[in-house]
């Protein structure tokens, strides 16, 4: 009788862990960091982008100014689809050396894309992306550092994984905002 009692609230305590983790929210994704191709000694202009994303507006063209005041790079959004499908699966972000338009995108590791393994700048919010869409991503390019972060997101009709708008953190800094700051300044 022990027994049978013993295995009955052992079944009860598994079944209830297992309901209880089910119910608790995604844990956040982690951090990601990337170090670009591009290792030159370019500097920026702090700046942070706020890029607005949907069906109506898919795509973004920002310039960017290095330290001298110059515009040197172009952020470009470009929005994912199926083939003949208007609807959008996810967006890419990429970054264009003005100086060096032979490189599409230094937002990768390597100069070649067919190689990106990575794929930082893609915001996918499939289950099966490989890096989550809110994770927060930051890409050394150059002396710079670039802080990509989904602020909101949402899909046209659960569970279909269709974006309908997007709205985008991107951050441009001289120095890595991986480190925190002392307290105080």
């Amino acid at each position: 009788m022990n027994r049978s009692l013993i295995a009955s609230a052992l079944m009860i305590l598994v079944l209830t862990v297992g309901a209880a983790s089910q119910m608790a929210p995604d844990p956040a994704p982690k951090p990601v960091f990337l170090q670009s191709f591009r290792q030159g000694h370019t500097r920026v202009t702090e700046e942070t982008l706020e890029l607005d994303l949907d069906p109506a507006n898919p795509g973004c063209k920002a310039r960017v100014r290095d330290s001298s005041g110059l515009y040197r790079y172009q952020v470009n959004c470009v929005p994912e689809r199926a083939d003949g499908d208007p609807r959008i699966l996810g967006w890419h972000i990429r970054l264009i050396d003005l100086h060096h338009k032979i490189y599409d995108d230094v937002f990768l590791s390597t100069p070649n894309p067919a190689e990106d393994k990575v794929q930082i700048a893609w915001l996918d919010p499939g289950p099966f992306a490989k890096i989550g869409l809110k994770a927060q991503r930051t890409i050394k390019v150059d002396e710079f550092y670039c802080l990509l972060q989904v602020q909101e997101a949402h899909v046209a009709h659960p569970p279909e994984p269709y974006l309908d708008h997007l709205v985008v953190s991107l951050k441009f800094s001289n120095s890595d905002p991986r480190i925190a700051s002392p307290a105080g300044n």
